[in-house]
């Protein structure tokens, strides 16, 4: 028996909605960071946030396909028999691994070509793109990767579930053997795992400060403007010094130097730059704008309030979760797969409630990993963009390199991929289950009562959703994997209070301060070639 029109209707049409959402954030992201970046450097930074925001967007279809052959009483609709079943969730399979394919292609392949094919930031022609040196570290990247995708078919340091368990039956209900040959499926899930890992290390700093970093600047407001305009003066006042001694040496009749020449243009140019922000911020004190910075003042505090809230809220539900797995998880060696809640988890009971006005989870989910990625670019703006104690790029809107975006893209495809692992931590009944109920009969009263699924119901009453099979598999088989992310969570919540005490102790810097730390950027060529 085939799907339901309704129900089809309802697992596709949000699809290409959120697609096509996607397609446009992550347009309006590069075009407000670029600077003079090339059409190779955007169609791979879109391209490469899509790819992985639709790995996430597909997380609510699969709980919706599932959740919809149940009735809320715990039995099976008429339609949802095991073949309809079978085939729904082949089809969702083949979806993931598709995304998982073109995700690899732009990691390994596309990735490495367009950031080693751009010059850095210094050099004669910024342009001119280098074709050779790009396919050379791409074919380096090509071959890392099939020697990570055979590693990932043959190694094993983990052990199966018992063929007599609950949790066997769930993960092996849908044979995936069919679809893919074994080695293949899990050399593929081991290398997204790899890059899941990644993402969970760049999450810890770049994303927990910004989650923190964010709310905050906008509760704190910028430095008033007596103080804006004092350091604003000094800095004019200081540059003028600088040209008056250098201009002092020409008035000696001693020819200057070829560096003295630029320094000369450059402090030139410096202080046209700071003179025209004065006068910019002299006219908007008197502005219309800067008479109503009253309640712009007050609504900005609102949304940091919000935002902070909910910052707060991810990480008091991470904090749930991770106690209920230490509580009643079935174990390190099998990832810290949840058996049974112990502790209520709102953000769990708030998607399910969703769930049931669908798609309102979907949308939920949406702002979710919206909200991560702004908080992962609003770190890289304050940190810089660092690969391990090198600083590699900054990231400024509108001044950001091609090589700078790249890199950036990177990093919120990795952190995206982790957000599919965090929304576990987050909601894991939701993720795994969705809003399936099962019956179980009570001897007490002699009454079959319905509850929500669990790991020891059996597969003719509760399914896990694809993307948690796939996952259940890999922690079962490499079950380090499920101990680094669930640790890795942990150190989430401990970089998140860092940043909250750092965000709060640190000062707002001035326009001048700001202006100042742009200048030493540009001329001090800090952006190094990897």
């Amino acid at each position: 028996m085939s799907l339901p029109q309704n129900v089809t209707l309802a697992a596709s049409l949000p699809f290409p909605a959120a697609a096509l959402v996607a397609l446009i954030l992550a347009t309006f992201y590069f075009w407000y960071y670029k600077g003079s970046s090339t059409y190779l450097a955007a169609f791979v930074s879109i391209g490469i946030v899509v790819v992985s925001s639709l790995l996430v967007i597909l997380i609510p279809i699969d709980v919706y396909l599932l959740s919809s052959t149940k009735e809320d009483s715990g039995l099976r609709k008429s339609w949802a028999t095991n073949e309809t079943i079978h085939h729904v969730e082949t089809t969702v399979f083949y979806g993931y691994n598709g995304l998982y394919a073109a995700m690899l292609m732009f990691m390994f392949l596309l990735v490495p070509f367009t950031y080693f094919s751009h010059p850095p930031q210094d050099a004669k022609h910024p342009k001119k793109i280098n074709v050779a040196r790009g396919f050379q570290f791409s074919s380096v990247s090509f071959v890392f990767l099939c020697l990570l995708l055979i590693a990932g078919g043959v190694v094993q340091n983990g052990d199966t579930p018992s063929h007599n368990s609950t949790i066997y039956s769930q993960i092996n209900y849908v044979s995936m053997e069919g679809c893919f040959p074994t080695a293949v499926e899990h050399g593929m899930y081991f290398v997204v795992n790899c890059l899941g890992i990644i993402g969970a290390i760049c999450c810890i700093v770049y994303t927990a400060y910004g989650m923190a970093i964010l709310p905050i600047n906008l509760i704190k407001g910028k430095p008033i403007d007596k103080v804006q305009r004092q350091h604003m003066d000094l800095s004019i006042e200081e540059i003028t010094e600088k040209l008056q001694q250098l201009t002092d040496l020409k008035a000696h009749e001693r020819p200057l130097s070829e560096p003295e020449r630029r320094e000369v243009e450059q402090y030139s140019q410096q202080l046209l730059k700071f003179q025209m922000e004065s006068d910019s911020m002299r006219h908007r004190s008197y502005a219309l704008i800067g008479q109503c910075d009253g309640p712009f003042r007050c609504i900005q505090a609102f949304f940091g309030v919000i935002l902070y809230l909910l910052s707060l809220l991810i990480v008091i539900v991470i904090v749930i979760s991770n106690s209920n797995r230490l509580l009643s998880s079935t174990g390190m060696y099998s990832g810290y797969i949840l058996d049974q809640a112990t502790i209520t988890n709102p953000f769990d009971i708030l998607l399910q409630l969703c769930h049931e006005a669908y798609p309102l989870d979907y949308i939920l989910l949406g702002g979710i990993l919206c909200y991560i990625i702004i908080s992962t670019l609003s770190g890289m703006q304050h940190m810089g963009m660092w690969l391990f104690w090198l600083k590699l790029h900054h990231l400024r809107p509108r001044r950001s390199t091609s090589r700078a975006l790249v890199f950036s893209a990177f990093v919120l495809a990795v952190v995206t991929i982790y957000s599919g692992v965090l929304a576990y931590s987050l909601a894991p009944q939701y993720v795994t289950y969705g809003t399936q109920k099962y019956l179980v009969h009570d001897h007490v009263t002699e009454r079959d009562d319905s509850e929500l699924c669990s790991t020891n119901a059996s597969t003719d009453k509760c399914i896990m959703t694809v993307t948690m099979q796939q996952q259940t598999k890999m922690f079962y088989r490499i079950w380090v994997f499920g101990v680094a992310y669930y640790w890795c969570s942990w150190l989430f919540v401990l970089a998140f209070i860092t940043g909250t005490v750092i965000a709060v102790c640190r000062m707002r810097k001035t326009v001048a301060q700001l202006l100042m730390r742009d200048y030493m950027e540009l001329t001090g060529s800090e952006e190094r070639l990897v």
